[in-house]
């Protein structure tokens, strides 16, 4: 804005000298005169202009600024949201995971139980029919 009132006042020095120069009434006074109204007016239409924009361009940066910062905590919220969603989807494949293991152990369990349980039988039925051949020969021998 500097600028401009320095422009402003140097053109006011410049037409005060043309007002100066030209003392007595004459035509080119008086031409001078309307050309120093129409520089006048323009002055005022650059400053109005100028000033007119000024304001547009606050009113775009305040509202660039209102939404930026309304816009800011969401994204910041939303990264925290997106980080803790993939936090627990690792969590979840892991205890998925573990349960497999642990599904899979389970049933090795089972299998060793069912091997263990199939072998003492096989094993009991053994042991029964050794007692009883020897329960023959005991009574066989009396």
């Amino acid at each position: 804005m500097v600028w401009i009132e320095k422009w402003i006042h140097h053109l006011k020095a410049g037409m005060l000298k043309i007002e100066t120069r030209y003392s007595p009434l004459s035509l080119n006074q008086i031409l001078l005169c309307r050309c120093s109204d129409h520089v006048g007016r323009s002055m005022r239409n650059v400053l109005f202009f100028l000033t007119a924009f000024s304001l547009f361009l606050w009113f775009v940066i305040y509202r660039l600024h209102h939404y930026l910062t309304k816009m800011c905590p969401k994204t910041k919220l939303q990264l925290k949201i997106k980080e803790k969603e993939e936090k627990a989807l690792k969590e979840r494949r892991l205890l998925n995971e573990e349960d497999r293991r642990a599904l899979a152990a389970e049933s090795d369990v089972a299998a060793l139980q069912k091997q263990s349980n199939d072998l003492l039988l096989l094993e009991y039925d053994r042991l029964l029919e050794d007692n009883q051949n020897l329960q023959c020969q005991n009574l066989g021998c009396r």
